[in-house]
């Protein structure tokens, strides 16, 4: 709320990133795609205080994001898109999960009428 306790608008990825900050992430790991857009350019205006890191496979991030929280003892963070973007980052997460690695995995999900 702002000073006017008037309810502030903001987009969903607006939201996320204000939830990743609160919770102390600092680092994310992803692959832009249109479904994420909204989530990117939230992260985008917030160059200082949190980092996107642009893998070039989704398996990347999802591995990245395993090795982030083992080294860290932080909260390894990934995004993909739906579909073929989480399809490719399955290996990362399964071995993140296998291993109890503090991973979480961020998709959106395609647009439906």
């Amino acid at each position: 709320m702002n000073g006017n306790y008037e309810p502030m608008e903001m987009t969903g990825g607006q939201a996320l990133v204000a939830q990743l900050l609160e919770e102390g992430v600092t680092d994310i790991f992803g692959i832009p795609g249109i479904q994420l857009d909204w989530a990117v350019d939230a992260i985008r205006s917030h160059p200082d205080r949190i980092r996107y890191i642009m893998p070039r496979h989704e398996q990347a991030t999802s591995y990245m994001a395993d090795g982030y929280a083992r080294t860290t003892g932080r909260e390894g963070v990934f995004m993909v898109v739906p579909g073929p973007g989480v399809l490719n980052a399955l290996s990362g997460l399964a071995t993140a999960y296998a291993c109890s690695s503090r991973v979480l995995c961020i998709s959106a999900r395609s647009p439906r009428p």
